[in-house]
């Protein structure tokens, strides 16, 4: 196995890569501005094979429009918005003090796609592309708060200008009222998830060799380097099915809390092609696990900051949770027929803890329930004391009264004063049993 990886080493310094750089936002629903989207984007359905077409009716169902809404920007739009209306060759991310612009650090920007989920949540997944792996690790400092990297593009006169490539990020979502999720003052791609895919010609022959290569990916390594560490605790792998034909894989990949690591091989090595079925078959696999974890959190939020005495606010906070439990969480026996897409979307779902998210949010609707039922349970207080109240106060005048009307009054004033008398003592009787049912 590692006479493999060896062997692969110069193919390995050969290989063409491509990164998704997903950044988890947020919106109002109230001010979340559709048009910007309409006029620049295009609206584009789940239409892998890789999910279940019962887990994509479920997004792209007519009667559903508003459980998702994917957008798809070309690079030229994307670029516009990066900078300030400018398009650019290439770009370079380079360490404060080490601007030497070499091929390492060179990297080009292509299209872009965000996902809208009817539960405040959102992704704006960009795509870029590059030759090492450094290069990434520059960009996003994995693991660590603090970022150190400039940007410059190259425009089509060849001249190198310096631009800020994370507030051309947050000025980009901000055209649709998408915010980041956290907002704070590290770099955007902190809380960010990175999945990396890189082509190389020739095919594997032992499971092990992939896992090398995946594992490199992930720590954004070059895929020829040997390197070990037992630390990650959180490291899953999937594989393609072996061709038993030509006893090979295909591909693998490493899936961690915050990056997933594709290493394929492809005889024409065409990362194009490559990247746009990862796009169209692997992302949709990746968001909507990560949907789950940002919406269990995005709804953790918004009760935190609900007015608790607005019982209507509270209820749809309610129903919200309950249609997202109902339908809206996906579980890994009903996201894909394939084995291996299953294991990928289970891994996914581990590493980010999903499954106690959603048990969290089980006990937040508990939660949800008995404040609604407190402030009914005031109001009802409320209502029944004023009752009260104006009971005691008009109790004498009302009994001389109607001994008035029994002694002197008419047959009709008689009648009219028995109605009312038992009309009251309905009423009251009514309110003591919505008072014992809440």
């Amino acid at each position: 196995m590692i006479n493999e990886f060896r062997q692969m080493k110069p193919y390995l310094e050969k290989a063409k890569i491509g990164s998704f750089l997903i950044i988890p936002l947020k919106y109002d629903k109230n001010q979340f501005n559709f048009d910007w989207l309409s006029q620049n984007a295009q609206l584009a359905p789940f239409e892998t094979m890789d999910i279940n077409e019962s887990v994509k009716q479920i997004f792209n169902g007519k009667d559903r429009t508003n459980v998702l809404s994917r957008f798809k920007l070309d690079a030229e739009t994307v670029h516009r918005q990066l900078l300030n209306g400018k398009t650019a060759d290439y770009f370079y991310a380079c360490e404060k003090g080490n601007e030497d612009f070499t091929e390492m650090q060179k990297f080009t920007i292509h299209s872009a796609e965000i996902y809208i989920f009817h539960t405040q949540v959102a992704f704006l997944s960009l795509e870029i592309r590059f030759s090492r792996m450094a290069l990434l690790d520059t960009i996003v400092n994995l693991g660590y708060v603090d970022s150190n990297v400039e940007y410059f593009y190259n425009d089509q006169d060849g001249t190198l200008h310096k631009f800020d490539f994370e507030a051309g990020i947050v000025s980009l979502c901000h055209k649709s009222n998408l915010q980041l999720f956290f907002e704070t003052k590290a770099s955007v791609f902190l809380e960010g998830y990175t999945y990396t895919t890189a082509v190389v010609e020739k095919r594997f022959e032992n499971m092990e060799t992939i896992r090398r290569i995946a594992f490199n990916l992930h720590l954004m390594v070059e895929p020829e380097m040997e390197v070990e560490d037992d630390s990650e605790e959180d490291v899953n792998f999937t594989y393609a099915v072996k061709d038993q034909t030509i006893g090979s894989y295909r591909w693998g990949c490493c899936v961690t809390s915050q990056t997933i690591s594709y290493i394929v091989a492809d005889s024409d090595m065409d990362i194009s092609g490559e990247i746009a079925r990862q796009a169209e078959n692997g992302l949709p696999v990746v968001l909507l696990a990560l949907y789950q974890k940002y919406t269990c959190l995005r709804f953790k939020e918004l009760i935190s900051i609900a007015d608790k005495k607005k019982s209507k606010r509270l209820k749809a906070l309610k129903r919200q949770l309950l249609e997202f439990q109902a339908y809206g969480t996906i579980t890994p026996a009903n996201i894909s027929r394939w084995n291996n897409v299953r294991r990928t979307y289970r891994y996914i779902l581990q590493a980010n803890a999903v499954s106690e998210a959603v048990e969290d949010i089980s006990v937040t609707l508990n939660l949800l329930t008995e404040q609604q039922k407190e402030i009914e349970t005031a109001k009802s207080d409320a209502i029944m004391g004023l009752i009260t109240l104006f009971s005691i106060v008009s109790i004498p005048t009302s009994i001389i009264g109607f001994v008035d009307v029994l002694m002197g009054g008419n047959s009709m004033n008689i009648i009219t004063a028995v109605v009312s008398l038992v009309s009251v003592v309905f009423v009251i009787i009514l309110m003591l049993l919505y008072k014992e049912r809440t």
